[in-house]
């Protein structure tokens, strides 16, 4: 192995960049998280939405029905 200052300079600037490259990575996967705990979030509100929705549509239904009887 070659051990000149420039060539252990250069392995040293490319293990920086393989470090820095690393935690972009890990940093972008962290905020993919976020994002998707977010939506799930989201999608949950929205599901609870639906759900009381279809509650009141079927009650309204049924109201309905018992006056036309």
């Amino acid at each position: 192995m070659d051990t000149t200052p420039m060539t252990i300079i250069n392995v040293n600037m490319q293990s920086a960049l393989a470090i820095n490259q690393f935690r972009f990575l890990v940093n972008s996967s962290m905020e993919v998280g976020k994002s998707l705990q977010a939506m799930e979030t989201k999608i949950d509100k929205l599901n609870k939405k639906i759900d009381q929705y279809r509650k009141d549509c079927s009650l309204k239904d049924k109201i309905v029905a018992w006056l036309q009887n």
